[in-house]
């Protein structure tokens, strides 16, 4: 059976024109209303680079994806599609560089304010069973 893929919502383009900007001011998981986070500077983001299979955030931490799409929702996002444990290492990387969670559900709420790390099974049971799981 194929592996799962969840998507990652990337604020990488700039809201003036829509072009691909080179930072990442937030990252959701899949739908805004599963899980946020937000760089809390206004004015320092993690840089990023999406590449044909892989995409990077910071100086040097890289991704696989399995997929890239540009405007997503509105044109300040683009979306890549990575298996949960990968999903589950961007988010703790950002939350290492002290993004904060604005919106978050479930399983997913209870580790971030416990502290704790966010888990591949995690992003899983809240992409497929919604906020609440």
């Amino acid at each position: 059976m194929p592996e799962t893929l969840v998507r990652l919502h990337l604020c990488v383009n700039d809201p003036a024109n829509g072009e691909f900007s080179g930072l990442c001011r937030e990252i959701t998981l899949d739908d805004c209303e599963l899980l946020t986070l937000e760089s809390p500077y206004f004015d320092r983001h993690l840089r990023c680079a999406i590449e044909r299979t892989y995409f990077r955030l910071g100086k040097s931490h890289c991704w696989q994806h399995h997929g890239h799409q540009t405007w997503i929702g509105n044109w300040c996002w683009d979306a890549v599609l990575v298996s949960p444990a990968c999903a589950a290492d961007v988010l703790n990387f950002c939350i290492r560089r002290r993004y904060r969670w604005t919106v978050a559900g479930g399983i997913v709420l209870r580790r971030l304010e416990a502290g704790e790390k966010i888990e591949a099974g995690d992003l899983l049971r809240l992409a497929i069973g919604g906020k609440h799981a």
